[in-house]
């Protein structure tokens, strides 16, 4: 399988290139076909503000998916809030993401490129029938909406501890006077002024698809925490109760607290409602949001063609609460469609990343691979 991947540029906004890390199966991998070959795209985490197609990399993930025959690509996109991006930017990258990886330029840029290196040159073709969606966390937002936007539409979704399950919670609408996310202190606002609407003008004239997250060296007082100011602003929003606000680009008047309006009416703190409540509370919330922005949020866009979907969360998370799971998975079932959770005890966000996770989650990460075996398979998609 390929170690280091084939990087091309899959569009470019205002001079600033977006980049696409493609990683190789072997020619004989058991599922490479000559009809084409199945495709795993995956989206970073980092709250959609900070990160890029290599922070955070599930290579448990990568790896299996080589070794079964899938493609494994991860892309960057766009980051909130600089340039004024936010996600219907995102959106349109992820969709351009699509149409850039079945169309013949990829498989004539991707023959160049493998030429030029030291991998076998092979002449690739996706098969647009037989591609999976994965994100972890922010990126499991991308995710979700790739599943509803993207074409060609992907036959199945992974979702790891994926971010907006249910956006009308507290979690994502409410200020917070204590801590919260992940033990970590509440932040000062004033120290990210550049970042807090409205934007300062260097802020407002770049475009940033690319932010690699770093930490801090053991020697600092704050060891091993993020140093790039930028992992701070998802954290930040959500204590002031206007994630959504940067996530629409709806500023004024305020989604966040036009929604907090509507939290009062449905107040469901304990996670999802039951029954005929869960859909009514999407309703009653749908109707605050201008239509233009209701396609951004997962919850409101499951029907009975959302594909077959397998959940991976931390029973412990505090950056994704688990009820966001929860209320998916329930929303797809009610739909008729396939969904299938995998909840781990004790684990926190970014569990996967642990240094023993190939060690404590195998049994986890191998059933998560036979089940995008299983939905990328040429039987299975015939």
């Amino acid at each position: 399988m390929q170690t280091n991947p084939v990087t091309l540029v899959y569009k470019s906004v205002h001079d600033v290139p977006l980049r696409l890390d493609v990683y190789l199966p072997l020619p004989n991998s058991g599922l490479v076909q000559s009809r084409g070959t199945s495709a795993i795209v995956y989206f970073h985490g980092g709250g959609l503000t900070v990160g890029n197609r290599r922070s955070w990399f599930p290579e448990w993930l990568q790896k299996r998916a080589n070794a079964a025959g899938h493609i494994f690509l991860t892309a960057d996109y766009r980051l909130i809030p600089s340039g004024l991006t936010n996600a219907h930017d995102i959106l349109e990258d992820i969709k351009d993401v699509f149409e850039f990886i079945c169309s013949s330029e990829f498989e004539s840029s991707l023959a160049t490129q493998t030429l030029r290196g030291k991998e076998p040159t092979q002449r690739v073709r996706i098969d647009p029938t037989r591609i999976a969606v994965a994100g972890t966390s922010s990126g499991g937002t991308c995710a979700y909406l790739a599943t509803k936007h993207a074409e060609p539409k992907p036959k199945v979704l992974l979702s790891i501890y994926a971010a907006g399950g249910d956006f009308f919670t507290p979690h994502w609408i409410s200020p917070k006077t204590t801590v919260f996310f992940r033990g970590r202190e509440l932040l000062d606002p004033n120290a990210y002024s550049k970042w807090i609407y409205p934007l300062s003008q260097e802020e407002r004239s770049l475009v940033v698809a690319d932010s690699p997250n770093t930490y801090f060296p053991a020697d600092h007082p704050t060891p091993g925490l993020p140093s790039n100011p930028r992992s701070k602003l998802s954290a930040l929003y959500l204590q002031l109760g206007t994630y959504l606000d940067y996530y629409t680009g709806q500023h004024e008047p305020s989604l966040g607290a036009t929604l907090r309006v509507a939290l009062q009416k449905h107040d469901d703190r304990d996670g999802i409602a039951n029954d005929g409540r869960l859909l009514a509370k999407n309703t009653i919330f749908a109707n605050f949001i201008p239509e233009k922005h209701r396609h951004l949020f997962p919850q409101l866009l499951v029907d009975s063609s959302w594909p077959p979907t397998l959940f991976y969360h931390g029973a412990q998370d505090s950056a994704v609460p688990l009820n966001e799971t929860k209320n998916m998975c329930e929303l797809i079932r009610k739909a008729g469609v396939s969904a299938e959770m995998i909840v781990v005890d004790g684990k926190e966000h970014s569990f996967d990343y642990a240094p023993d996770a190939e060690e404590t989650q195998k049994e986890n990460f191998d059933r998560i691979i036979e089940f995008l075996n299983l939905h990328l398979s040429v039987i299975h998609s015939e």
